[in-house]
């Protein structure tokens, strides 16, 4: 979910590996997130940078301040569309057994994503 008037924004997926355990990992992203700028404002609103953990290896956790995997990456199209380029279409969520490619198609194609062809490097 997001506001409908607020400007576009860029939405990727990076996977890395990490001796962190998840909640750490949590805090080390919110610490990436303050450092860079990031105020909290209006839930779902327009924000410089958000780092979320949509999964972790196959990791189901429902701790105070973390849901693995993300609590709504089923609905989020703009998600798992990254999701599926560094995953695979494959990958199967440990809660569901729904493939990621299986969750896109789920999803009606309203949220049009604009998919960014040239490279950073």
């Amino acid at each position: 979910m997001h506001l409908p008037d607020q400007p576009m924004f860029l939405n990727m997926a990076v996977r890395i590996g990490t001796d962190l355990a998840p909640l750490a990992l949590l805090t080390a992203l919110k610490g990436i997130e303050s450092a860079l700028g990031r105020k909290r404002g209006i839930r779902w609103g327009p924000r410089l940078i958000d780092l979320d953990i949509l999964l972790y290896e196959d990791v189901v956790m429902n701790d105070t301040g973390l849901t693995i995997p993300h609590p709504r990456l089923a609905e989020r199209r703009f998600a798992l569309a990254p999701l599926a380029d560094v995953a695979g279409c494959c990958k199967v969520h440990p809660q569901t057994g729904q493939t990621v490619g299986d969750m896109i198609k789920a999803l009606a194609e309203a949220d049009p994503i604009i998919v960014m062809t040239e490279t950073l490097m």
